[in-house]
């Protein structure tokens, strides 16, 4: 009868290393509270909690909502601002709210409200202290 320990330890030894070469997914979240409905890409989504999560692997901002149907992904780029904190930005004109960025510290999505500067808005903040 052979020995079988030689055959073993190869393959531990093979696992082994395809675990050190697998490179986890790194993920950050941060959930915020949005207290009015607003529009995303034309659709108007409600009040509530929403999360972000930023991949440090490949720079992406989500966004997700109660609902699975909620996500939304974008590249982020680096920001001039040397910030900590995760801010949803809006504009605001009259009851009516869009959704103009995602910031999770440092990383900014382009402007997601494509109006450009025609319109006048006051832009509101969402942080996790709100």
């Amino acid at each position: 009868m052979r020995s079988k320990f030689p055959t073993l330890i190869l393959a531990l030894a093979v696992m082994a290393a395809a675990g050190l070469a697998i490179n986890p997914v790194f993920a950050e979240t941060k959930t915020l509270n949005v207290p009015f409905d607003f529009a995303v890409a034309g659709k108007v989504l409600p009040a509530g909690a929403y999360t972000i999560q930023r991949d440090h692997d490949s720079n992406f901002l989500r966004l997700k909502g109660a609902d699975p149907s909620v996500l939304y992904t974008w590249v982020a780029t680096p920001s001039a601002l040397d910030s900590t904190r995760v801010v949803m930005r809006f504009d605001a004109m009259g009851d009516t709210h869009t959704l103009k960025s995602v910031q999770y510290n440092m990383m900014v999505t382009p402007p997601l409200d494509h109006r450009g500067k025609r319109a006048k808005s006051v832009i509101e903040e969402i942080s996790p202290g709100q």
